[in-house]
C-alpha cells in the first residue's frame, strides 16, 4: 500500500513538473508575434544547445532548440545616432529574428527568418536618444548568428549581465 501512495505521488509529480516546462515553452512560442511580450525589459527562453558567446562589439552563437527571446545588447545614446551591424546568419530550421526595442518600447524588426535561410549584410540603425534594446527571437530555430558592431562613438554597447547557458 505505502508502495502504491509514493509510485502515485511521484508519477502526478512529474505530470505536474512536465506540465510547467511546456507551458513556459507554450508562452515563449506564442510572445514570438507579441510586441508588447517582447517589449519587456526581461527575457525568457529556452535552448536545447547554445555554444559561442557576446562581447561589446560582436555576437557569434550557435544554438538549437531556441524558442523565446534573449538579450543580445543594450544601446545608449545621447541622441539620435546612426549604428551599424555587420551579419551573417545561417538559419537551418524554424523562426528567428533581430529586433530593436526602442526607448519608448516600439518593437522594430531588423531582420527574420521565416524557413531556412542564408543572409548576410549590414544592418543600419537609427538609434534614439535614450536606451535601446537589442534581441534574438527564436521558434524552435536552430543556426548560427554572428554580427559584429562597426565602431560608433556616440553610441555605447552594453552587455546585459546575465547568465550564460
Amino acid at each position: 500500500m505505502r508502495k502504491h501512495i509514493i509510485i502515485t505521488t511521484l508519477s502526478v509529480l512529474g505530470l505536474l513538473l512536465g506540465g510547467c516546462s511546456n507551458s513556459i515553452t507554450d508562452m515563449q512560442s506564442r510572445g514570438y508575434d507579441d510586441d508588447s511580450f517582447l517589449a519587456d525589459d526581461s527575457c525568457s527562453y529556452t535552448y536545447a544547445e547554445r555554444l559561442g558567446n557576446v562581447t561589446s562589439d560582436s555576437v557569434d552563437l550557435q544554438f538549437k532548440g531556441f524558442t523565446g527571446n534573449d538579450y543580445v545588447w543594450y544601446l545608449t545614446a545621447d541622441e539620435t545616432s546612426e549604428f551599424s551591424l555587420d551579419y551573417s546568419f545561417d538559419v537551418e530550421k524554424g523562426n528567428f529574428k533581430i529586433i530593436e526595442i526602442t526607448p519608448d518600447k516600439e518593437v522594430i524588426t531588423l531582420w527574420e527568418n521565416l524557413d531556412d535561410a542564408t543572409a548576410e549584410g549590414t544592418l543600419n540603425i537609427d538609434v534614439e536618444e535614450g536606451t535601446s534594446l537589442i534581441k534574438i527571437v527564436g521558434k524552435k530555430a536552430k543556426g548560427d548568428i554572428q554580427i559584429n558592431a562597426t565602431s560608433n562613438q556616440e553610441v555605447q554597447i552594453i552587455v546585459p549581465n546575465v547568465p550564460d547557458v
